[in-house]
């Protein structure tokens, strides 16, 4: 004799299946205490090199100012640029129990705003971090892309930032900076580039930004990591699609950089 089960056991069952087959995960009704970010200590800096002190720095799970632990997981820089964010724990009615291994890495954002009676009027600036739950050491940078703060942190598992390379300009001259970065918070996000210009001052602490251009590149791939490499007696910036050419063939784009602002693409290289 067959076995029949209530409607409501099987629509319940194949709800989790679902679930299941889209997520390989299972969602259970179970209030929960959940830690969603890692303890976190790190250092932010302007893009000219100084630390930055007297900033409120927190983590999120989600891409959104308002979710930052503002209150449950707030900290302020030193004079240094040093901070150290405790790790945050909220309460969830729902319990996913997951069929995949994450290897103890965890995704979350860290939020940055100026202190003081600012601060519920101000935006804060957010970076995307891919680190470790058990606890991260970053490094960010704050910097400027159309005079609009933006926000790049640096994990061990997870960098966004080199320098390297040598420019001139008359009786000037510096290095370039290369700055991957995302405001995408889904499992494949497109990353932009941005070049900067750091000119060589008297002082070794601090760099002026002299000039930061967008890579004129349509999305890219990470592995490998864009890199500055020197060709025909100049330097060059190389990234590789993440839109194949034909047959699957990896695509990779180098762009020539010279002087502050100077980007040309490279057809032939």
């Amino acid at each position: 004799m067959p076995i029949r089960f209530p409607a409501a056991t099987l629509r319940l069952t194949l709800a989790l299946l679902a679930a299941l087959g889209l997520t390989a995960c299972i969602p259970l009704p179970i209030s929960h205490m959940e830690q969603v970010t890692p303890r976190v200590v790190g250092t932010i800096q302007g893009d000219d090199g100084l630390p930055l002190g007297a900033l409120r720095v927190a983590t999120a799970e989600n891409p959104d100012a308002k979710s930052c632990q503002w209150s449950a997981g707030a900290a302020l820089t030193d004079a240094a640029g040093r901070f150290a964010v405790p790790a945050v724990r909220v309460r969830k009615k729902v319990f996913w129990l997951s069929m995949m291994e994450n290897f103890g890495r965890a995704g979350y954002w860290i939020c940055a705003a100026p202190a003081g009676p600012t601060d519920g009027a101000s935006t804060p600036v957010l970076a995307s971090v891919v680190g470790r739950i058990a606890g991260d050491s970053i490094s960010c940078l704050q910097w400027h892309a159309d005079g609009i703060p933006q926000l790049t942190c640096d994990s061990d598992n997870d960098r966004h930032v080199i320098s390297g390379g040598e420019w001139s300009d008359g009786s000037t001259h510096g290095t370039y900076r290369l700055i991957v970065t995302t405001t995408d918070a889904t499992p494949y996000p497109e990353y932009r580039v941005f070049v900067q210009w750091l000119e060589f001052s008297a002082s070794e602490r601090r760099h002026p930004v002299r000039a930061t251009v967008e890579l004129p590149a349509p999305a890219i791939d990470l592995i490998p990591f864009p890199a500055l490499e020197i060709r025909d007696n100049g330097w060059n910036v190389v990234v590789k699609s993440n839109r194949p050419g034909m047959k699957g063939a990896d695509r990779f784009m180098t762009f020539h950089v010279g002087k502050p602002g100077e980007i040309a693409f490279r057809p032939n290289a």
